[in-house]
């Protein structure tokens, strides 16, 4: 798990990985607030500088076998919260793929 504060999740994520582990993440699978773009806009703030410091609105992340994706998930949205499947996690050494540059 991953409480996705400063640092956002370039920094974050990667803290959950094993040595032999990256993450792909699909921004495209959550709501991205208008706020946000807004953000970007007026600020003139790159994308790469949203998702480290603004998160693009996801505050915590729960990393699970493949097998209890759905169950988790189902688990959630029991509880009347709105999860998502953000990212995969694929070999690799640490990093956090996808993300705009």
């Amino acid at each position: 798990m991953a409480h996705i504060t400063g640092g956002g999740l370039p920094e974050n994520l990667p803290r959950c990985l094993g040595s032999d582990q990256a993450i792909e993440i699909a921004p495209q699978t959550w709501e991205i607030l208008p706020i946000f773009n807004w953000l970007a806009s007026e600020g003139k703030v790159s994308p790469n500088a949203m998702f480290n410091t603004f998160n693009m609105g996801v505050g915590f992340v729960v990393i699970v076998p493949n097998e209890i994706v759905d169950r988790t998930l189902e688990f959630f949205q029991s509880e009347g919260l709105k999860p998502s499947t953000i990212g995969t996690v694929v070999p690799g050494s640490g990093e956090l793929l996808g993300l705009p540059e």
